[in-house]
Order: structure tokens, then C-alpha cells, then sequence
């Protein structure tokens, strides 16, 4: 029934935030529901409003904010990994 998460994206940077917010979202979720209760949706107006606010703080670079930063990281860290 459950083979993972799949993301895609314009670049391989937005795939990967995707990834991450999809992945953090589950994790979220799973916490939330091991409390028993019936979960209370989001309204959509403050979903909408979430995304613009994320929209505005990554100033329309999506992936690319955290991107060069994590490959700086990724060349200290495991040089060997362009092999």
C-alpha cells in the first residue's frame, strides 16, 4: 500500500525542499493523529495565506534558498560523493 514519498520539481533544489516539507508534513500528521483525537482540518483561507507568507519569505526561490548551502555542507562533509 505505501511505497514512499515522490516528489518532483523544477529543479532538482525544489524536488528536494518538496521532499523535505512532505516528509516533515507526515511526520507532523503521524504525531498528531497517535494523540487519538479527531484531528481539526486547516481552514483553507489560512492555508492559502501559509503558502503566500512562504512565498514571500523564500522571495520566489524555492529550493534555491537552502540549496547551495546544503551542497557547501555535502563537500565538507563527503567530498567523495561527485564520484
Amino acid at each position: 500500500r505505501n511505497h514512499g514519498l515522490l516528489t518532483c520539481g523544477a529543479t532538482v533544489a525544489d524536488a528536494f525542499l518538496n521532499m523535505f516539507i512532505l516528509q516533515r508534513a507526515c511526520e507532523v500528521q503521524i504525531a498528531a493523529q497517535s494523540g487519538g483525537a479527531q484531528l481539526i482540518p486547516i481552514a483553507q483561507p489560512i492555508v492559502e495565506g501559509i503558502k503566500a507568507a512562504a512565498a514571500q519569505v523564500t522571495r520566489g526561490l524555492g529550493g534555491n534558498i537552502a540549496w547551495p548551502a546544503l551542497l557547501r555542507k555535502l563537500d565538507r562533509e563527503q567530498p567523495d560523493y561527485k564520484n
